[in-house]
C-alpha cells in the first residue's frame, strides 16, 4: 500500500489544515493522476458508444474521480473530452479499483483525475 508521508518542516500543522480543507472542499485529499494510476489493481474497458463509432468521433475524455477510503470509485464527473464518449468512459471508471491511500496509517479518500484514452 502507498503511504502518502507527512512533511516535516515546522508547516506540517498548515498541511494538516490544507488536507482537511481538501477533504471537505472536494470529498478527499487531492491525489497526482500519475500517482493514483500505479495503484490502479482494477479496470474495465468503455464501451465505444455506437453512435460516436459511426460518426467517427474519438479522443481522450478526463474525469474527475473521488475514491474512497476502500479503493471503489465513489463519484465521477466529465471534465472534459467528447461529449459522446464521456458518459462511456464514467460508467467504466466507476467499476475501477485501486489499492487504498494512507495517511497517518489510516486510509482516506481521494480525488484525482483520470484520463481515459
Amino acid at each position: 500500500q502507498h503511504k502518502i508521508q507527512e512533511s516535516e518542516h515546522p508547516a506540517g500543522g498548515l498541511e494538516e489544515l490544507r488536507r482537511k480543507f481538501e477533504v471537505m472542499w472536494w470529498g478527499g485529499v487531492r491525489v497526482d493522476p500519475e500517482m493514483q494510476q500505479r495503484k490502479l489493481i482494477h479496470s474495465v474497458r468503455p464501451k465505444y458508444p455506437d453512435v460516436a463509432r459511426h460518426a467517427g468521433i474519438q479522443g481522450a475524455v478526463r474525469l474527475r474521480a473521488i475514491i474512497a477510503k476502500d479503493g471503489n470509485v465513489q463519484d465521477v464527473k466529465v471534465i472534459s473530452g467528447p461529449y459522446l464518449l464521456g458518459q462511456a468512459a464514467a460508467e467504466a471508471v466507476r467499476q475501477w479499483r485501486y489499492e487504498p491511500t494512507l495517511m497517518d496509517d489510516k486510509p482516506v479518500s481521494v480525488v484525482t483525475t483520470v484520463t481515459v484514452e
